[in-house]
């Protein structure tokens, strides 16, 4: 007993609570009953700093804001976490390493898109195509994935929380920069409401099916991690048509054609195969020019370009369409940016 922790986290995934599976046993007049051990408790600021008087913290337990691990070491109690891709300094709202993936938009040093309350970013990668890590306590996951299913030939990813129409009204963000290219605004045919996401080279595109409300036009410009919707379940001229979800697709421009390919990119093309939302491609990527459109293949230019080493996982991970810099003075061969090495707390792994 005590050897398991059970969190209680907020809809970003911050853990406010901790308690064992150590019963505390107590009596109060003539009732014996017991209480859970509390392992940790913390209060943070909007970017993670602990609020001084509001936590308490166990030396058994590692784990708090953005569900990262905490690293006392480097600058006290609560104030540093390491995550996958970065080392955090939650006083200043900012990771300590480069990003390894270049978004001319956002500064390499920032996180969350700047914006703590809305977003989250557990291992320091990028958004998903839905908000929070979690909706209501029930944590996303891919219902349905690319390939053959009864109904015949799936097509994108299902995502969804909960069951039935629970996850219904969910925030709906874009993966990517681009411009709206297209928002069908009924519910007539299998997809229901949908907008269209056009990368600004016009090399891809991503859709998003079954809303239940459009945020935005046709033209508008959007960055990654907008909102640009809701959750429905429109489909086949009702609004209710089907069980509430986004269906997500992806589709790269291949003689001149778009193409739908798996958001997994898995080998096995066979639907709910290791579905694990935390694998779906990210076509920032591509944007970035970090990885060449339509594949997880690392392009070696980048890596010199922005002069920061890139872990082997990294080459797993995610795609960004390559948009030119719209900038005459602007130069590859110019730029000497300093490369920064990754911390050594890479190692750590978080024990369930």
């Amino acid at each position: 007993m005590g050897s398991k922790s059970f969190e209680l986290a907020n809809h970003l995934g911050n853990v406010l609570v901790t308690v064992s599976d150590k019963p505390i046993y107590k009596v109060s007049s003539a009732t014996i009953f017991f209480q859970p051990e509390v392992t940790s408790i913390s209060d943070y600021y909007p970017f993670g700093a602990p609020i001084h008087g509001r936590g308490y913290s166990s030396d058994t337990y590692r784990f708090g804001y953005n569900t990262q691990e905490k690293d006392d070491e480097i600058a006290g109690p609560g104030n540093h976490n390491t995550a996958t891709f970065w080392e955090y300094d939650g006083r200043l709202g900012r990771r300590w390493n480069l990003d390894p993936v270049v978004n001319p938009s956002i500064l390499p040093y920032a996180v969350f898109n700047n914006n703590p309350i809305i977003f989250f970013d557990f291992n320091g990668r990028r958004p998903l195509p839905v908000q929070d890590k979690v909706y209501k306590n029930y944590a996303w996951r891919i219902e349905s994935g690319f390939g053959i299913r009864k109904a015949g030939w799936h097509r994108g990813v299902d995502i969804n929380s909960g069951s039935g129409y629970y996850d219904y009204g969910a925030t709906v963000v874009t993966t990517h920069d681009g411009i709206i290219s297209q928002v069908h605004e009924t519910s007539d045919g299998g997809g229901g409401r949908y907008i269209t996401v056009q990368s600004a080279n016009g090399k891809f595109q991503t859709k998003y099916l079954h809303l239940s409300k459009s945020l935005v036009s046709v033209g508008n410009p959007i960055t990654e991690g907008q909102p640009i919707g809701e959750i429905g379940a429109s489909a086949f001229n009702s609004e209710k048509g089907t069980a509430s979800h986004l269906h997500y697709d992806i589709e790269v421009l291949k003689n001149g054609v778009f193409v739908k390919i798996d958001p997994l990119l898995e080998i096995d093309q066979n639907a709910n195969t290791n579905n694990n939302i935390e694998n779906l491609i990210d076509p920032q990527l591509w944007i970035n020019g970090n990885v060449k459109v339509g594949t997880r293949d690392e392009i070696p230019q980048a890596i010199e370009l922005t002069g920061v080493k890139v872990r082997p996982e990294l080459l797993l991970i995610e795609p960004r369409p390559i948009t030119q810099i719209e900038n005459p003075t602007y130069n590859p061969e110019n730029i000497k940016p300093i490369a920064l090495p990754f911390s050594g707390n890479d190692s750590k792994k978080r024990k369930k």
